[in-house]
């Protein structure tokens, strides 16, 4: 499914070069990386950018921004669970059909990201808000007052953005489970280790402790003959004889 987000939104042309910044294309980034991982369950998302200028800029002779900003920012990204790529061209990007090959796509203006989307699943889109604590969902497209009353509405796109936001909020119940549940195993098992430091470790082995030869004991009594008196007794022990200890 493609998954598509703009860095500027309702925004004039005339002003979104001056509002891609760095710090705007890492706060965006971050919301969609996260509601990725946490709402539709995607263990290391591959997102992709889109680039500002017509043919990514042609190396600066179509514009600055890709050379100043976008290259830069996508090379120096280093994230262990995600993976950055970009920025491609639009047009040969939709047009190779490159957005299957991604998690999602972060297109830098409204029209650019909008217009493929639509063009490509109009009447079945979702509009989703990432990044609140409340599932917000709605249809791709306004509320079409100019077919009100007519009975020739389509409710397809309704339908997905309420299917949409149940399985967003089931994802994230799953995702609040398995921290409780890892949470949980954690503390027991911290105390467990409290528990077991409190008993000092052993410095012999179990296994060297019992090889030692003073746990090998006789069957029976072994039995010796005084060389003085000639009479038995038992081995290594004193004995009298004649009133006298031998």
């Amino acid at each position: 499914k493609l998954k598509i987000a703009t860095v500027t939104n309702h925004l004039q042309l005339s002003k979104v070069s001056k509002s891609v910044t760095k710090e705007i294309l890492k706060q965006k980034t971050e919301i969609i990386i996260n509601s990725l991982v946490n709402d539709f369950l995607v263990k290391k998302p591959k997102v992709a950018v889109l680039a500002l200028n017509p043919h990514a800029g042609d190396s600066g002779l179509i514009g600055n921004e890709e050379v100043d900003i976008l290259n830069p920012y996508v090379n120096n990204y280093n994230h262990e669970r995600s993976v950055l790529v970009g920025p491609f061209s639009s047009d040969a990007f939709f047009g190779s059909q490159n957005y299957k090959n991604f998690d999602a796509i972060i297109g830098m203006y409204h029209d650019q990201s909008l217009i493929p989307f639509k063009l490509l699943s109009f009447g079945s889109g979702v509009n989703y808000t990432a990044g609140l604590k409340t599932v917000r969902v709605s249809p791709d497209h306004g509320v079409a007052y100019d077919i009100a009353g007519k009975n020739i509405a389509d409710e397809s796109s309704l339908e997905a953005a309420i299917k949409m936001g149940i399985e967003i909020f089931l994802n994230r119940q799953k995702i609040k489970i398995w921290f409780q549940i890892n949470y949980s195993f954690l503390y027991l098992q911290s105390q467990l280790k409290i528990y077991v430091m409190a008993h000092p470790k052993r410095k012999i082995s179990k296994t060297r402790r019992n090889k030692r030869r003073t746990h090998y004991k006789a069957d029976s009594q072994v039995i010796a003959i005084c060389p003085t008196t000639g009479v038995s007794h038992i081995y290594h022990r004193a004995y009298t004889f004649e009133g006298k200890l031998y």
